[in-house]
């Protein structure tokens, strides 16, 4: 800190005066404040400038010879699933594809089993129901599964995988023996609490 007659002239607010006088196309000479300042403390308010300059001088110098560099982006990478969570996929159909009045229903899961279910879910646009396909599904041992899931009429739907815990598991069941006992698929008006949405496709069919 530079002491000039009772003021303090930090090196940052000399910094700054020297910019904004360049902004004003004046050169930075203090004029309207060296009438407070004798010959002795103007010698120092221009040392002080003088070396400001000095320095922006080697500043751009060396940016010209090395420009920043911008910060690379982490990368982060997605696991396919967390361990210990339910996960699943729909591999076919693929989505936006155009069924007839059914489709076998490929795909993969992990960690389904023990508190979880996997189920098959076709949801009707129209009727604005959820129709739970023969279930649950069965799993291979390298974590493969495989499903007819059938479309009553023309209309878009979405082909779900979800896993159901226990209590969603018993009222899907129930609503399957239901169903087959009248021989009449109604379907749901919202899925059971406890399920879980794994993977989903929209199909159209014809």
């Amino acid at each position: 800190m530079t002491q000039l007659r009772g003021h303090s002239l930090s090196y940052d607010k000399a910094f700054r005066y020297y910019h904004v006088s360049r902004s004003l196309n004046k050169a930075p000479t203090l004029s309207d404040k060296l009438f407070q300042y004798n010959d002795h403390e103007r010698t120092v308010l221009f040392g002080v400038l003088m070396e400001i300059k000095t320095a922006v001088m080697l500043i751009k110098q060396n940016l010209s010879k090395s420009p920043p560099q911008p910060f690379p982006m982490p990368f982060v990478h997605q696991p396919e699933y967390i361990p210990g969570i339910p996960a699943a996929t729909i591999t076919t159909p693929t989505n936006n594809t155009r069924v007839e009045n059914s489709v076998f229903v490929k795909g993969t899961a992990q960690n389904i089993g023990g508190e979880y279910s996997l189920w098959l879910v076709v949801y009707d646009y129209n009727a604005n129901r959820h129709y739970p396909q023969d279930g649950p599904v069965a799993i291979s041992s390298n974590g493969q599964w495989e499903m007819t899931a059938s479309f009553e009429s023309s209309g878009r739907y979405d082909i779900t995988a979800l896993a159901a815990d226990q209590n969603a598991n018993e009222s899907l069941l129930l609503y399957q023996a239901a169903s087959l006992s009248r021989a009449d698929y109604p379907g749901l008006p919202a899925l059971p609490s406890g399920c879980i949405t794994l993977a989903s496709v929209t199909v159209s069919r014809t």
